[in-house]
């Protein structure tokens, strides 16, 4: 699926090789992707770039050869009964970022369940003030599309998962950038 512009909102999963060489536009996915999940996507200058917006997780190779753009992932799967749960993990696959030279992967991942060796070819860093900003402003469009709980107050953002409510931070995601260098593509 080759995209450029536009707004994609997906209520469930989404298949193999989802955001295949797109260029830009806006993935909003409430469930899982299987894998390959945006390989060769480039955030094209000339448009609105490329977002990438998760909910559930994705399965392989995520961002395999990336060119651009942003991709989140929050490692969650909402029930029948509309409550959020936490997956085991927010990844469970290999190579995040493999072969890519620029975009990055945002986790939400307070259990610190990434391991580096899934991002071999890739640096990390802690969310500064601005790129928060852009995270809270990605989860507020995720609860306005898809009702999941997120709620912002008082400067303090908090969701109920499993059951608790639970304050989420900056330091609650990993940041992971590609170095540009070919470790772990094959």
């Amino acid at each position: 699926m080759v995209m450029h512009s536009g707004i994609l909102d997906i209520h469930g999963d989404a298949g193999k090789v989802t955001g295949y060489s797109s260029k830009g536009g806006t993935f909003n996915i409430l469930g899982n992707v299987v894998d390959r999940g945006w390989v060769c996507a480039v955030s094209d200058p000339r448009g609105p770039g490329l977002e990438v917006n998760v909910v559930g997780t994705a399965y392989e190779h995520l961002c395999q050869a990336l060119m651009g753009g942003s991709v989140m992932m929050l490692g969650l799967f909402r029930t029948h009964d509309g409550l959020l749960h936490r997956l085991d993990s927010p990844y469970k696959g290999a190579k995040i970022l493999a072969g890519a030279s620029a975009g990055e992967v945002l986790f939400y991942d307070p259990k610190k369940k990434i391991d580096k060796a899934q991002y071999p070819s890739c640096t990390t860093q802690p969310l500064d003030e601005t790129k928060w900003q852009d995270v809270t402003n990605r989860l507020m469009h995720l609860e306005e599309i898809y009702g999941l709980g997120w709620v912002k107050q008082n400067g303090h953002f908090s969701v109920r998962i499993d059951g608790d409510m639970q304050t989420v931070t900056p330091e609650d995601f990993l940041w992971i950038l590609p170095k540009g260098e070919l470790e772990g593509y094959h």
